[in-house]
């Protein structure tokens, strides 16, 4: 950034940063909008959630042979059409591209979207137990806004409910995608506990990283293929951050330790159990 030739291309521009492994070229990061006056520390903060990503979600990026940087001079009119992804804070304070920046933000849908689509999103939520370990007590699906609970703690029927939800609702799909965040490290590990139990294991399929990390797990079920993919892998961030770019609605509350007790059970008529489901179903 301190290269003439840097710096008299344009005094907005578009950088964009590949890395070069074993002779295999691929983006390290998304377009980023920066200006002249745009430190490296700003930059940077731009990135390095995508970063570390790469690094901790097994990307091989252990060593970088050649970094490839390519710019586009923003200050061309020819070029202004060009995707913008992040933006740096000095860039974001010329009014010219906020503008910019709202016309290529993804836009999340403002209607329902249709249950036919063959497109979700679920969550799950469990409870400490007598054995001091997580089990799932309660399964949210996005798109229907529809909840199962646990009856007497047990776990597979919990499952089962939910898996012939999604046969009888999708019988007239090939396949269907629920999308879930954090599937790697949490979610995944019950949901692939239940399908080898329950099923044939040459009906399931898994795509996990070199940390052992689920990326992808399909199953099919009357000839149904039900593929869970981990959200966290598009956008590596919290809920309550992805709500504040998104601009929707966030979670109804802090997270209460109440909710992760047994005894929360025990009253389905109660005021904590009602806060613990209207919580679930908003994440």
């Amino acid at each position: 950034m301190t290269l003439n030739t840097f710096i008299e291309f344009g005094s907005k521009k578009i950088i964009m940063v590949h890395a070069i492994i074993n002779n295999k070229e691929f983006s390290l990061h998304h377009n980023v909008l920066i200006t002249n006056d745009t430190f490296f520390e700003e930059y940077y903060e731009s990135i390095d959630d995508i970063i570390n990503l790469r690094y901790d979600e097994g990307y091989s990026m252990e060593i970088i042979d050649i970094f490839k940087v390519r710019i586009w001079n923003m200050d061309k009119i020819e070029n202004e059409q060009i995707k913008i992804t992040r933006i740096s804070r000095s860039a974001i304070s010329n009014p010219f591209m906020i503008q910019k920046r709202q016309i290529y933000q993804i836009i999340p849908l403002k209607n329902n979207i249709e249950n036919t689509k063959g497109f979700l999103t679920m969550d799950i939520e469990t409870i400490i137990n007598i054995n001091n370990s997580q089990i799932p007590i309660l399964i949210t699906l996005a798109g229907f806004k529809k909840h199962f609970l646990v009856n007497n703690l047990n776990t597979d029927k919990l499952f089962d409910s939910f898996f012939n939800f999604l046969v009888e609702n999708f019988s007239n799909h090939i396949n269907i995608t629920i999308f879930v965040h954090n599937l790697g490290e949490f979610d995944g590990v019950f949901i692939y506990k239940y399908l080898v139990k329950t099923i044939d294991s040459s009906l399931i399929n898994c795509i996990i990283d070199e940390k052992n990390k689920f990326i992808i797990i399909s199953a099919t079920i009357q000839n149904l293929e039900i593929i869970f993919k981990d959200s966290y892998r598009i956008f590596p961030c919290y809920l309550i951050e992805l709500c504040k770019v998104f601009n929707v609605p966030g979670k109804l509350s802090e997270y209460n330790p109440e909710f992760n007790n047994l005894n929360l059970l025990k009253d389905k008529t109660s005021k904590l159990f009602n806060d613990f489901i209207n919580y679930a179903l908003q994440d």
